[in-house]
Order: C-alpha cells, then structure tokens, then sequence
C-alpha cells in the first residue's frame, strides 16, 4: 500500500502530461503558458480571448484580444512609425515589429507590450475592423468574464502608418464606433488593447 501511495501522485502526473493540447474556439480563453482553455481558469493567469478564426489553404489562424486594456503615452511614436499603411491589411504584427526595432526598449508602450509576451502586437486598422465584426459576440463573451476590461467603442491606437503624405510617419487611431480613422493622433495618450495571432495546426 506504502509503493501504491507513492506510485499514485507520479500516475497523476504523467496522465497530465499526456492531456492533449485544447485546440481553440470562439470564446476560449488563452493563458499565459501558451494553451487554451473553454472556461476561465485563474490559475492558468488567462491573457486574452479569441474572437476570430481565419481558415485558409495552408495554414489556419485565431486572433486573440488581450483582456487587459491601457492608457499609454503616445508621444514616443510620432514620427517613426513605418510599416503597412493599408487599412485593410492583416497586418500588426509586422508593423509592430517594425515599430519596436526603431522604438527600442524605453518605449512605455512596448514595455507594456513586451511584459505579456514577445508574440503580442499593436492591431491594425484591418484587425480592428476584424474585431469591429464580431463587436457584439466579443462583448457578450467579456462581460462574463471576471478582471476583464471590457471593450468600448472608443478610439484605439493601431500599428498602421497614417496614410495622409503630410505625416506619412504618424501612427492613427481607430474609431471602433464610427469605423474611420480618428483626430486624436498628437494626444498625449491614447486607448491602447493588444491582439495575438496564434496558427493552428491543420
């Protein structure tokens, strides 16, 4: 009985181990360590919700909106921001890239950013306007949940260039309410929510 008492926590153990992965859907919630789950789970520190699946040829992907939301300075991007001035383009996470390279590390924004994980970005006007189509669905699936910032239609900082040639340098903001570009790019701070792009396994 003694072995047995001993053999039962290792058991447990492996058969955890052994637990396959949590593939993602609409409304999982993704934590902190990298894996899905359906319901929230404080413990596993969740960071966001998935609120998009995108199926294509030969990869498949899932958004993720951070469940946090913050008010950040602006002042240190204006002016250096390049990147994919589209806006219709998928595009954050490249831009974002873009912007941490010339931002460096004192970058309250990228600070922010980087202390949830390397893969989070600043989303585009495209991901926002992703986002903005299922508005209704993501707030009622925010609204149960417990330490999560709940998303307004407000104006939110992206990663894409303004695309006016008199500040072609200047990042913008994004009207979810009105679905257009907002006045607010010299403020001094600014709404600013993270997305993460996970792909799938197909």
């Amino acid at each position: 009985m003694k072995k047995l008492a001993l053999f039962l926590p290792l058991l447990a153990w492996l058969l955890a181990g052994c637990t396959p992965a949590v593939k993602p859907q609409l409304g999982f919630f993704y934590n902190e360590d990298g894996t899905f789950s359906p319901g929230f789970d404080s413990i596993r520190q969740p960071q966001g919700i998935v609120f998009d699946m995108k199926a294509g040829a030969d990869s498949s992907w899932c958004y993720v909106l951070s469940l946090q939301e913050f008010n950040l300075p602006l002042t240190d991007v204006s002016s250096v921001l390049d990147g994919v001035a589209s806006p219709d383009s998928l595009c954050g996470e490249e831009n974002t890239k873009v912007w941490v390279k010339s931002l460096g590390k004192d970058s309250p924004i990228v600070n922010r950013m980087r202390s949830m994980g390397k893969e989070w970005f600043v989303p585009s006007v495209g991901e926002w306007r992703l986002l903005r189509k299922s508005y209704d669905r993501l707030f009622a699936m925010l609204d149960t949940v417990p330490q999560a910032r709940q998303i307004g239609m407000n104006n939110y900082w992206s990663s894409t260039p303004e695309p006016d040639p008199a500040y072609p340098h200047y990042g913008i903001t994004y009207d979810l309410y009105g679905d257009r570009y907002a006045d607010s790019n010299k403020s001094d701070s600014c709404l600013v929510r993270f997305m993460l792009r996970v792909k799938l396994d197909k």
